[in-house]
């Protein structure tokens, strides 16, 4: 992780190993790099500015201790309702997503991604990122900017 962040200015972490995001979190936050993470379900957008505000607590406070590695889940089920507790909790994805999850092993081997919406979360990253590489100062996000409930 050392040799990873060495010189980095920002972070995008888009990592779906579990154990690793507290610990990352902690580490980008004692080398006081800024951190932007998304989610596909929802528009989930989180910016984490410990570059700009070093007494920002890891994960907006929501999480604050390692969870286990994907290995140690019975299923991907378990797995995929644990990771959507980085997306708010499962009451907060989406009701697609949920029925997705709980489909996982019956009638579908894994969690369907639409390329529609990974893209807009790869759009939210980019222009975040560029924004926090220019000096912008962009305040703590943490929300999800879901197209199906503004365009509808």
């Amino acid at each position: 992780m050392g040799k990873f962040l060495d010189g980095l200015d920002l972070l995008i972490e888009e990592c779906d190993g579990l154990e690793i995001k507290i610990p990352i979190r902690q580490k980008v936050k004692s080398l006081k790099i800024n951190t932007i993470y998304c989610a596909d379900d929802r528009g989930l957008l989180s910016v984490e500015p410990y570059g700009n505000d070093p007494d920002f607590p890891i994960f907006h406070g929501f999480l604050t201790e390692s969870q286990p590695a994907r290995s140690t889940y019975k299923n991907d089920a378990e797995f995929l309702k644990t990771l959507a507790v980085w997306c708010g909790g499962w009451d907060v994805i989406s009701e697609r997503s949920r029925q997705s999850l709980a489909a996982i092993g019956k009638t579908t081997c894994g969690y369907p991604q639409l390329a529609s919406e990974a893209r807009f979360a790869a759009d939210q990253l980019v222009n975040v990122a560029r924004r926090l590489l220019l000096g912008e100062q962009i305040p703590p996000f943490f929300k999800h900017i879901d197209l199906d409930e503004i365009v509808s």
